[in-house]
């Protein structure tokens, strides 16, 4: 009797594997990583998702990293590869030369838009370029997009409805505008939701248009209304200008030969009839909404007669000086809230720490200098070319367009964490159905040394979830827990908490400023205790300093414990330090004052 064979599955078979899984993980952070919140950190909307997308890249590493020990992975090539690497080095070159390599790198606290922060977004549009494997997979990733801008569109409207119930909002800030609420969802900043809508409408427009049944259409319809509304709720007037621009895109190419050039004189009518109606008075019993909608369209007109409008050119304008005072590679991503100080020439934002000149291109100049910038151009160059091959095909226009939506809002604002993630997994799927290249098998040597170092690459990047992924989130669980503690006067709970939030995640400025902060005991209007710890707080503030502290107040109590100590020098020092972050604050001015009477 003979024994039967095994049965060996093909190559193609055999790669397939690790690529299904690879598909729905991505799949999965499509749909998840949009949603996700936590109301156990202190930083309840970015740092959660910036640990999770942490957490999808190394999955996909290690799925990758078991495919070539297995001899199963595939991989291919983009457009975007060398640009892409090339923005990456930049970063790296500017983190090395930065003015606070630690806030370079790691990035601020609320932002975290450091170099790690920029190599995770390149690492993510790779992970996900390499896990689409045609154009059925990149589709499912976006209608995973598309269900999560769905989901919280909703709650934003909801969001913004409960909370105008409660009482109006102020005229105009980040989170109000002409006394409505804006809503933000689950994104934490209405800007970073608008942009993250805007991106994703010309898709929705192109589901609505594509369908083909009446109850897909409803269906598309139904997303593509809930979208605008969620976008419209934002009152992002950048985000606005660039939905508009992709949904027009996309109209162009569906219509006639004969009626496109009707599509754009048509938004642009709508755009006229809308603000001519908002103009007029509007009747008592128009929704609140309406009339601020129609409020903030009609500042279109003239955007710099706005408050944050004529804030903006102040920021262009002295940005302009910043970026020439350090041309080449700039100052250090993440680091233009230290620098832009010495630079403004007025009190643009009262009370607020401006870390971001509001334009994408004079930040990635000040923060990387023309290096970065270039690399920047040969980024969107890439993204152009890509492209450009399918044009006329509808759903690449959509895809485009939705990738000039988001680069739009980039122009007239900044990259938002909540909304540059996403971003990055769309880009990828565009570019795969764009040109969806060659798979090239790649086969390790049989040798034991090549196993060897798949395995410790595969061991390697699953242990760096402790200190990615654990760590920062288990410290501002800590953080949270001890502001909690410090909220209900529990001063011992509260120390213990904070130490413990510094030992996690050392590199953070915030929590020894925290830690700083409860050494003094201060008051409720900022004023020492009699019991102060003069010798920790100066250590805990000196370490936030040292870390890259953006908050004026830091350097002030430094300081403060520099004379309490008798270091009148270092004391000078520091309070020079917090007049250069903001001369306009009094308090700043009276302790340097102070100390150069003394």
């Amino acid at each position: 009797m003979r024994t039967p064979q095994p049965v060996v599955a093909s190559g193609a078979q055999r790669s397939a594997a690790p690529k299904r899984w690879a598909t729905w993980v991505l799949v999965a952070a499509a749909g998840a990583l949009p949603l996700v919140v936590s109301p156990a950190t202190a930083d309840a909307y970015f740092l959660p998702k910036l640990v999770a997308a942490r957490l999808v890249v190394i999955t996909l590493l290690v799925i990758f990293g078991l495919a070539a020990i297995h001899g199963r992975l595939r991989m291919r090539r983009t457009l975007l590869d060398i640009p892409l690497a090339l923005v990456v080095l930049s970063a790296l070159v500017s983190t090395v030369f930065a003015i606070n390599r630690n806030l370079a790198f790691f990035g601020s606290y609320g932002r975290y838009e450091g170099f790690l922060t920029i190599l995770l977004y390149a690492l993510l549009f790779w992970v996900a370029a390499q896990s689409l494997e045609d154009v059925h997979a990149a589709t499912l990733v976006l209608r995973a997009l598309l269900a999560a801008a769905f989901i919280v569109s909703m709650l934003s409207l909801l969001q913004a409805a409960f909370a105008s119930l409660v009482g109006p909002g102020p005229t105009e800030t980040g989170f109000a505008f002409a006394g409505v609420w804006r809503g933000y969802g689950t994104f934490g900043n209405p800007n970073a939701l608008g942009a993250f809508l805007a991106m994703l409408l010309p898709i929705a427009a192109w589901e609505v248009l594509s369908a083909r049944s009446l109850s897909g259409r409803w269906l598309a319809a139904n997303v593509l209304i809930v979208l605008a509304l969620g976008l419209v709720i934002t009152f992002s007037r950048s985000a606005w200008i660039g939905a508009g621009i992709g949904v027009v895109m996309v109209l162009f190419v569906k219509a006639p030969p004969r009626l496109r050039w009707a599509t754009l004189a048509a938004p642009l009518v709508l755009l006229l009839v809308i603000a001519g109606a908002s103009r007029a008075a509007p009747p008592a019993t128009s929704p609140n909404v309406v009339q601020a909608a129609g409020a903030r369209l009609n500042t279109l007109g003239s955007p710099l007669e706005t408050s944050s409008g004529q804030v903006r050119l102040h920021l262009w304008v002295d940005s302009l000086p910043l970026v020439a005072s350090r041309p080449i590679v700039g100052y250090g991503p993440d680091t233009f809230g230290l620098v832009y100080p010495r630079f403004q020439t007025g009190n643009w934002a009262p009370g607020a720490i401006i870390d971001r000149p509001h334009t994408e291109l004079l930040g990635v100049a000040a923060t990387q200098g023309l290096v970065g910038l270039a690399a920047y151009a040969a980024l969107l160059l890439a993204i152009a070319a890509t492209f450009w091959k399918r044009r006329r095909d509808l759903f690449s226009v959509a895809l485009f367009g939705g990738v000039v939506a988001y680069l739009i809002y980039t122009m007239l604002n900044f990259s938002y964490l909540p909304a540059a993630l996403p971003f990055w997994i769309f880009l990828a799927a565009a570019i795969t159905i764009w040109h969806p290249g060659e798979w090239v098998e790649v086969r390790l040597p049989k040798r034991l040394g090549s196993r060897i170092v798949a395995i410790a690459f595969v061991t390697g990047t699953a242990i760096t979830a402790l200190p990615l992924v654990i760590a920062p989130y288990k410290a501002d669980v800590a953080y949270r827990a001890g502001l909690n503690a410090i909220a209900s006067g529990q001063r011992d709970e509260a120390r213990a908490d904070v130490e413990q939030a510094r030992t996690l995640a050392p590199w953070q400025s915030t929590y020894a400023v925290a830690a700083g902060t409860l050494a003094l005991n201060l008051n409720s209007v900022g004023q020492a205790a009699p019991d102060a710890d003069w010798a920790t707080a100066r250590m805990d503030f000196d370490a936030a300093a040292h870390l890259g502290s953006l908050t004026p107040a830091t350097y002030r109590y430094l300081a403060m414990a520099e004379a309490a100590l008798g270091r009148r020098a270092q004391a000078i020092a520091a309070a020079r330090m917090a007049v250069q972050l903001n001369r306009f604050d009094p308090a700043n001015q009276a302790e340097l004052n102070l100390l150069l009477s003394s």
